[in-house]
């Protein structure tokens, strides 16, 4: 399944990415401007990859459940973050990245405090618990770059 998913991923989230930069860029953009390759790129791996490929983990029954624990916090934190960010941009117009730092902040926090609550050393861990732990660090380093893109644009 994981050899399945290492391949189908990044061309799910290439293709995700393509088309959506397609419609932005094209004659009947959705709100706001034109898109950037890069930033439809990171659009594309964040909304699939942080709201949707956790749910398959979370919901495994091998998931150790202290990372079904932190994978839980995850989903809940950016299915939270992700309509009351869609209202304050496209309903108030009040969206600002402060607020989209301080949630960061908040979700490093929490996973960090999670992920270090593991009560076995990841090397001990079958390979699709290693997989969920790897998946954990991912999000904290990709989790750090946003805040510091947050910080560069704002």
């Amino acid at each position: 399944m994981y050899n399945s998913l290492l391949i189908i991923w990044p061309i799910l989230v290439s293709i995700v990415a393509l088309i959506y930069q397609k419609k932005q860029n094209g004659d009947k953009p959705l709100t706001g401007g034109p898109i950037s390759t890069p930033k439809s790129f990171w659009l594309a791996y964040t909304i699939l990859t942080w709201f949707f490929l956790p749910l398959f983990m979370a919901f495994h029954h091998q998931t150790h459940e202290v990372l079904k624990t932190a994978l839980v916090f995850h989903l809940i934190s950016w299915w939270l973050r992700g309509p009351i960010e869609l209202v304050m941009i496209y309903k108030y117009f009040n969206w600002t990245p402060k607020y989209g730092i301080s949630h960061d902040l908040f979700h490093l926090i929490g996973l960090i405090f999670f992920i270090t609550k593991l009560d076995i050393h990841p090397v001990n861990l079958d390979i699709h618990n290693f997989i969920i732990w790897l998946f954990l660090l991912v999000t904290i380093f990709a989790t750090m770059a946003e805040i510091l893109f947050a910080c560069e644009s704002s």
